[in-house]
């Protein structure tokens, strides 16, 4: 599910009730209903998580294969996520999403694995703007680590994206790309034994490339340097510090139609704890500083947090609840900044069925955004080009698996945004012309079932 972003406007009142009374309704519902995880290997399905605590795959050799095919309908009544006073379009869509897993058996050299999963996607619309958002995406993670039991390991890895989004007007343009990182890891682990290593340094360099197909000027790359020390203290829990600077460069940096874009050196540096209290309870406690480092305009400069709460009382019940403070780059005001809040159930039930409740509540705040002084033609809201947002998300998903290797899944994804955001354009002095104007509220659901092939 995409994420959705939701505003403090002057609706916050009665949208912070209706969060409220929400989220106490879900977690009632996790309390209620019976629902499973499942333990696989981390590489061992294509896609999705099964809903069978079975073995899957194919043995060849010393290769392991999780091959999956996944055919979907799906239902979403606003495609292009815009509010109530833009006529939402509303339009079936199939999905089909093929996908093959493998890694090879663990010895003394290396380790190797690797996934991809297709994501076909076909709009059931007479829109024409709708059926333009129907493409082709993938998704795939490939890594290899040599000398993985050693003093010194070494990684390689690779994740790329061909995403598949739609633009916030309805348009037959997408906002469909390619995002790709790879980078390399070394991992000195001195003392210990071979099943134990109780300290670990990591540092690596890892290239993303962002480039889309129509949203050009978006396209970017950034180079990344980061480290990680991990000091196993406890035999299940560890005094974690990591933190990473990067440079991070726009292919349109500067003055253009829209927000102006900044290139940036962001950082980030964290310190914590992260394991088992007890045999049921794990906790990640860290905090820490970021900067955005922005070359121009507003920039980020604050503190950093994430707390987590796992509680597991058997081998087939998971609830998680959880707090993040942190920011990431954004064309709108260089970054935005966020409170996330999560809570989360999975219960494995007759080792055939899984059902997953999640709820998250984010509050967004965007760096200073002004398009009137950037000479641009509009009027915009709020005047002090300061934009705040919340995010809304309720994710219900359901499986059963029918035999070993064929299984239905149904869902229902609720995105709800609320925001002081809106964007007037005016009319252009010459032609006379006027673009529609953008509001950055809206609600969004989302229904699906799925056949879901996996051997």
């Amino acid at each position: 599910m995409s994420v959705c972003l939701i505003s403090r406007g002057n609706a916050n009142n009665s949208l912070r009730k209706d969060v409220i009374r929400s989220v106490l309704r879900l977690l009632a519902l996790v309390v209620l209903v019976s629902v499973s995880t499942v333990a696989v290997p981390a590489f061992a399905q294509a896609a999705g998580v099964s809903a069978t605590g079975e073995q899957r795959g194919v043995r060849v050799g010393g290769l392991s294969f999780w091959p999956a095919l996944f055919l979907e309908g799906r239902y979403d009544s606003n495609v292009f996520r815009e509010n109530e006073v833009e006529n939402p379009v509303a339009a079936p869509m199939l999905r089909i999403r093929p996908g093959l897993s493998f890694s090879n058996k663990k010895g003394r050299s290396y380790v190797a694995r690797f996934g991809v999963i297709g994501d076909i996607r076909v709009y059931m619309s007479d829109n024409d703007n709708v059926k333009a958002q129907g493409r082709y995406g993938a998704e795939g993670q490939a890594g290899i680590d040599f000398m993985p039991k050693g003093l010194l390991k070494i990684g390689l890895f690779d994740n790329f994206k061909r995403h598949l989004d739609s633009p916030t007007t309805a348009t037959n343009r997408t906002m469909d790309g390619i995002d790709n990182t790879a980078g390399v890891r070394f991992s000195l682990r001195p003392g210990g034994t071979e099943l134990r290593k109780p300290l670990n340094f990591t540092v690596g360099y890892a290239n993303r490339l962002q480039v889309f197909d129509d949203a050009e000027d978006l396209n970017a790359s950034e180079h990344r340097a980061f480290f990680k020390f991990v000091w196993l203290f406890l035999p299940k829990t560890s005094l974690v510090f990591d933190g990473s600077y990067a440079y991070h460069g726009y292919a349109a940096e500067g003055a253009r139609p829209g927000p102006d874009l900044h290139n940036s050196s962001p950082s980030r540096f964290m310190a914590g704890i992260d394991g088992l209290i007890t045999r049921k309870l794990a906790v990640v406690l860290k905090g820490g500083y970021g900067m955005s480092g922005h070359s121009e305009g507003d920039v980020y400069e604050d503190y950093l947090a994430q707390t987590t709460l796992v509680f597991s009382p058997s081998a087939t019940s998971v609830f998680s609840t959880g707090w993040v403070r942190n920011f990431r780059n954004s064309p709108v005001g260089n970054f935005l900044a966020t409170h996330d809040f999560k809570v989360q159930g999975d219960i494995r039930m007759m080792q055939r069925v899984q059902t997953q409740l999640m709820a998250t509540y984010s509050l967004v705040d965007y760096g200073k955004y002004d398009p009137i002084a950037e000479g641009d033609n509009v009027e915009v809201t709020p005047e002090n080009g300061l934009r705040a947002d919340q995010v809304l998300r309720l994710s219900a998903t359901a499986g059963f698996d029918i035999f070993r290797f064929i299984g239905v899944s149904l869902g229902y994804n609720l995105e709800q945004l609320a925001s002081n955001y809106e964007l007037r354009p005016l009319p252009d002095p010459v032609t006379g012309l006027k673009g529609s104007d953008d509001y950055a509220s809206y609600v969004r659901h989302i229904v699906f079932a799925s056949l879901d092939i996996r051997y």
